[in-house]
């Protein structure tokens, strides 16, 4: 048997970002502690027969790490890894794991 499982997931969180360079620095590494909620609709099943719970809400902590690089001074690229722990637990770090890249302009 095959798992057919379909996860929907919005995370609404209030984050503190934390740079750690000047923008005089071209690469500028950040921290990113967060609270919100979690809000997931699930359908399918497992391998095993079962299903996930249809609604899933939680509290939710997010952690992330990232770079910003500028390329010009209006400019940058961005790189995160982010993880949501639902319910604030930290063993939920690997199930709830996103990377992201993303450009921005500055005015």
């Amino acid at each position: 048997a095959f798992q057919d499982t379909e996860f929907l997931d919005q995370v609404y969180s209030l984050n503190w970002v934390q740079g750690f360079l000047s923008k005089e620095y071209i690469a500028q590494p950040y921290l990113k502690f967060g609270v919100g909620q979690l809000n997931r609709t699930a359908t399918g099943s497992y391998s095993n027969g079962s299903s996930p719970p249809a609604i899933f809400d939680s509290l939710t902590i997010v952690l992330a790490a990232g770079i910003k690089t500028y390329i010009t001074k209006r400019f940058g690229i961005k790189g995160e890894i982010t993880t949501y722990l639902a319910g604030g637990n930290i063993n939920t770090w690997q199930d709830n794991l996103a990377f992201t890249i993303g450009t921005s302009f500055y005015f």
